[in-house]
């Protein structure tokens, strides 16, 4: 997939749908999602195996019955094609290492992640691992 990707194009102006947990940003992303001509997202499989999804993608109904039908927090629909937050890509890619999402797994480390939430206060070699991550 190398040349596809390479040929792929950014748009110059993307959305991003910013919020606090609990404030309606999924309904936003999944509404969004709905217009496939005018957004691109990450499902919920590409976020799970963000080095590997463009091959192991024939492979995921095998994996299909491993995931709960909805989300535990609040029960909206969850499987391998809904939309998901880039940012559990790239938390998968850093190795939970410059990314805000580090602390729903190391809890105690918590104020360890704190730049993260504001790539102002973040070292300048981890806002360029993460970058790297995210692109």
């Amino acid at each position: 997939y190398g040349r596809q990707i390479e040929l792929a194009r950014l748009n110059e102006r993307p959305l991003f749908v910013l919020g606090h947990p609990r404030t309606g940003t999924t309904l936003i992303h999944t509404l969004l999602a709905l217009d496939h001509h005018a957004f691109g997202c990450c499902s919920t499989f590409c976020t799970g195996f963000p080095s590997s999804f463009l091959w192991f993608e024939r492979f995921k109904s095998a994996f299909s019955s491993m995931i709960s039908s909805t989300r535990p927090m609040d029960n909206m629909p969850l499987d391998f094609d809904t939309p998901q937050e880039d940012e559990l890509a790239t938390n998968v890619l850093t190795a939970a290492q410059v990314s805000p999402y580090a602390p729903l797994v190391f809890m105690t480390h918590e104020p360890d992640y704190r730049p993260f939430f504001s790539f102002k206060l973040a070292p300048v070699a981890a806002r360029e691992r993460w970058t790297r991550a995210f692109l």
